[in-house]
C-alpha cells in the first residue's frame, strides 16, 4: 500500500511538472520535498533495528560482511524496548519455523 501511495504521488509530481522533488513519508501522510533538502542532511538507520533485520533475513545485503545465523534475532535490550510479549514472540518463532 505504501509503495502505491509513493508511486501515485511521484506520478502526480511529474504530471504537475514539479521536477527536482522526491516523495517522502511523514506519518501519517505522503509528502514531497525538494531533493536538495532531502540529501542535504545525512540520515542513518539502526543496524540492529527491525527493518534491517527483516531485510537481512530476506537476503538483502548492505555491502558489509554481516554474518548471523539467527537473522530474526533481536538483542535483549532491543526486545525489552519493544516490549515484546512472550505470546507474540512465540508466534513469531512459530512463523519463522514454518517459513524455513
Amino acid at each position: 500500500m505504501l509503495a502505491t501511495q509513493f508511486g501515485t504521488h511521484a506520478v502526480r509530481l511529474v504530471v504537475q511538472r514539479q521536477f527536482g522533488k522526491m516523495v517522502c513519508y511523514h506519518p501519517p501522510s505522503i509528502h514531497d520535498v525538494p531533493i536538495i533538502d532531502a540529501v542535504n542532511e545525512l540520515s542513518s538507520v539502526d543496524p540492529e533495528g527491525a527493518a534491517v533485520q527483516a531485510a537481512r533475513a530476506l537476503g538483502i545485503s548492505f555491502g558489509d560482511s554481516y554474518q548471523d545465523e539467527d537473522l530474526f534475532h533481536l538483542t535483549a535490550d532491543r526486545e525489552n524496548q519493544m516490549q515484546v510479549t512472550d505470546a507474540s514472540h512465540d508466534m513469531d518463532e512459530a512463523f519463522v519455523a514454518e517459513s524455513v
